[in-house]
This record gives structure tokens, C-alpha cells and sequence, in this order.
């Protein structure tokens, strides 16, 4: 019996088994105390105090992850590599009894497995709170994705009130003719610039500071009007400015989370960046006019310019009147609708609409003085064109081409390129 308890604490040591695994078979292999071994227990031919437990079903007995016992002849049993083992004296001096031995040693384990479990159990507890905390912080930080309400319809211009409540700046400054640069941004609110016949720029802020000392100053740089600040300074700044309508050379304008209103400007460069909110551009004309937009509608009236690159993401865009010569227009997951009463300032246009999951609807001027050649491409959707007199080289539902009849003697020629997927193109 000491050597197969002593088999035990081997594999325990061994890491074979664990500490609660130990301790059972400690138990299974010790006689209950004060109940002598009956005569049946063990192997008859060897001595009381050797005698090994036999398996339902006989045979020798088998020790997990140490095989066989081999029988000497003297009646001890001996496992490979544990022919030496011996039980330690106890510390009081003399030999222990190897069972008080055994048995405290499985007593201590199964202290030590009470005693942590509860911890462990804390810990686990403790761990998993930390990490939904540190995940909801995380989450905070990030904006929400648009809802398809907002995609539609932006967000709610604030008023004046208490939805603008903050602190209210005015600069004003006089223009002279130059090649003059204006940039604005706002930050987490409106952004409304307005041209004007004048000179004179006259910009309100209303901001919502975060620290006790916030910098913020409208500053003239040689021929650059800037608006200045720093943004980690504020929660809120609401730009509304009121520019001269044809002074700027270059006009710069960005702005997030509210909603944008630009018109009556007439400038050679202008870049505008927006995101989160409804962005609207009316009464503009320009050299080059560039336009990104991110989640929300982007509606474009009495665009006109040499060059346009207009986008948006997540949301519709609806142009109207627009006369700009070469045109890339696109945004994704919303339908485009087009109207254009006519074609007046170039001769020639080249544009390019793009769009994707979403219908686009063109409805375009006809006359004699108007050729068009269009070449449209769909994925799972139809193609309907409504222009007359239209020779056509491919045909189908997912692609066509078609010039007019006489389109190169036209006074105005309009090529025009369109694309979407999962959705029809219609042209009327």
C-alpha cells in the first residue's frame, strides 16, 4: 500500500494528476481507521502489510501513467523508476507512519482547493467587470454610426436658444482684392457661410469650452483669413460667417455633427469637408469644386464651375441646375436623383455619376441643339432610357450605349457615364 500511495505522489508531482485527483486516491487506497484489512483483501500469497487492492475482475493492478506493478519475490512490489523510494522520517525524529503522512498531505490539498476557489472566483468576477468597464468607455468614444433616419433627413439644425447656449464671439474684418484664402471649421455643430456684395467679413462664433483657458482668434496672415483654435480646447464651436461674395480666391470649409449650409459664393478653388449631418451647397460657382461628405444627405442647387468632384458616403444626393463641365459624382448605399433644366455655359460636358445598392434617376433637357452619348452599366437591375433618337450599340437590361443620331454636328455635346449595382438606372 506505501508503494502505490508513494505512485501517487509521484504522478502528482509530475503534474500527471491534479491535487483533487491526488487526494482521492489517497483516500481510496487507505483502509477507513480502526477497521482491521480482512483476510480477503489483497493477494493471499504476500504479506499483510504489502497487500495491493485487486480491480473488479482480478488481474494485477494497474497504476495510471506508471503500468504495470512488478512482484518481487520477497512479497514488495516495485514501479519503474520508484525501486528507491522509501518513506521520509518525520520531523519529530523516527519514521512516520506513511499513512498520517498520506493523509495530511490530501487534507492540506483539499484545504488549499477550498480556500482558493472562493478567490479565484472573485478574481474571474473582478476581471470580467474590468473588461465590460474598459469595453462601455471604449464605445463612448466612437461615434454611432448613422441611423438611416439621419442618413435621410441630418440632424436637427440647432436654434437659437438653449440648443446654441455657449459663449458668443463676433470678428470682423475688411476684405481687399487679392488672391485671398478664407478657411473656417466648426467642431460637433452648425457651420453656415453666406456670401454677400461687401467687403467686409462679419464671423460669429458660439463656443463650448472644455478648459479654463481656450484660445480662439479669427487671424489675417497676409492675404489668409483664419479661423484659429484648438480643438482639444472645446466641446462646441457654431460657425456663422457672412463673406464677401467674390473676394475669396480659395475658400476652405469643414466642419462635423450638425449641419452645413453654404451659398452665394463665387470663388476659383473650393474644398469643402463635412461629416455626420446634412450638407447643402446652393447659388456656387468655381474653377474647382471639391466636396467629401460622410452619413447624410448631400444636396447640391445652382452648382456651376469647369471642374466638380462630389461625394458622399451613406447618404442620398439630389442635384438640381447643376452646369459644371466635367463632373464626377458619387456616393454609396443611396439612390441620386438628378435634374437639369439645361446645359448653357460649355460646349462640351463630360460627367461621371456613380452610385451603389440604390436607383439613379436622371431627368435631362432635349433639343435640337443637344447630343448625348451614355453609356450605362448595372448589376442585378435595369436600365431605362427615355432619350429619343438614339442610336444604340449595346442594348440589354445590365448595359447600354447609345449615342444621338447626328451628336457629332451637335452645338452641345453631354457624355455621360453611369453606374450602379443591385439597382435600376432610369434616364428620361
Amino acid at each position: 500500500m506505501q508503494n502505490e500511495k508513494m505512485s501517487i505522489l509521484k504522478m502528482l508531482e509530475d503534474g500527471k494528476i491534479t491535487a483533487g485527483e491526488a487526494a482521492r486516491l489517497l483516500e481510496a487506497a487507505t483502509p477507513p481507521t480502526g477497521r482491521p484489512a480482512k483476510a480477503g483483501e489483497g493477494r493471499p500469497d504476500r504479506p499483510q502489510r504489502d497487500r495491493e487492492p485487486r480491480h473488479q475482475g482480478g488481474g494485477e493492478a494497474h497504476h495510471p501513467g506508471d503500468g504495470k506493478a512488478h512482484h518481487r519475490g520477497d512479497g514488495e512490489s516495485r514501479h519503474p523508476g520508484n525501486e528507491s523510494r522509501r518513506p521520509r522520517p518525520s520531523p519529530g525524529g523516527g519514521e512516520r507512519s506513511f499513512d498520517g503522512f498520506a493523509d495530511d498531505l490530501g487534507k492540506k490539498f483539499e484545504g488549499l482547493a477550498r480556500e482558493w476557489e472562493p478567490k479565484l472566483q472573485r478574481f474571474a468576477e473582478a476581471v470580467v467587470e474590468k473588461t465590460a468597464d474598459a469595453a462601455d468607455k471604449l464605445s463612448r468614444t466612437i461615434s454611432p454610426p448613422a441611423t438611416e433616419e439621419q442618413r435621410r433627413t441630418g440632424p436637427k439644425p440647432s436654434s437659437p436658444g438653449p440648443a446654441s447656449a455657449g459663449t458668443l464671439t463676433t470678428f470682423e474684418k475688411t476684405v481687399k482684392p487679392g488672391h485671398n484664402e478664407l478657411a473656417l471649421k466648426g467642431k460637433n455643430a452648425n457651420v453656415r457661410v453666406k456670401g454677400y456684395n461687401g467687403d467686409k467679413i462679419t464671423l460669429k462664433v458660439i463656443t463650448k469650452a472644455k478648459t479654463s483657458h481656450p484660445e480662439l482668434d479669427f487671424m489675417q496672415l497676409g492675404e489668409r483669413y483664419v479661423l484659429h483654435y484648438s480643438e482639444s480646447d472645446f466641446e462646441k464651436v457654431e460657425v456663422d460667417a457672412l463673406i464677401p461674395e467674390a473676394l475669396f480666391d480659395v475658400v476652405k470649409i469643414s466642419g462635423n455633427n450638425g449641419a452645413l449650409d453654404i451659398s452665394s459664393i463665387q470663388t476659383g478653388h473650393l474644398f469643402v469637408e463635412f461629416a455626420n449631418g446634412k450638407a447643402e451647397c446652393r447659388g456656387i460657382s468655381g474653377d474647382n469644386l471639391e466636396i467629401a461628405h460622410v452619413n447624410g444627405p448631400l444636396v447640391l442647387l445652382d452648382i456651376s464651375g469647369q471642374n466638380g468632384k462630389m461625394e458622399t458616403t451613406n447618404g442620398p444626393v439630389k442635384a438640381s441646375g447643376m452646369d459644371i463641365e466635367n463632373l464626377r459624382l458619387e456616393t454609396t448605399n443611396s439612390p441620386m436623383e438628378i435634374l437639369i433644366s439645361g446645359f448653357k455655359r460649355h460646349r462640351s460636358y463630360t460627367w461621371m455619376l456613380e452610385t451603389s445598392n440604390a436607383d439613379m434617376a436622371l431627368n435631362l433637357p432635349t433639343g435640337p441643339d443637344l447630343g448625348y452619348y451614355v453609356k450605362c452599366h448595372t448589376s442585378l437591375g435595369r436600365i431605362k432610357n427615355g432619350l429619343v433618337n438614339m442610336d444604340y450599340s449595346v442594348n440589354d437590361n445590365a448595359h447600354m450605349e447609345a449615342r444621338s443620331f447626328r451628336y457629332d454636328e451637335s452645338p452641345k455635346q453631354i457624355k455621360l457615364s453611369l453606374e450602379t449595382s443591385n439597382a435600376s438606372i432610369s434616364i428620361n
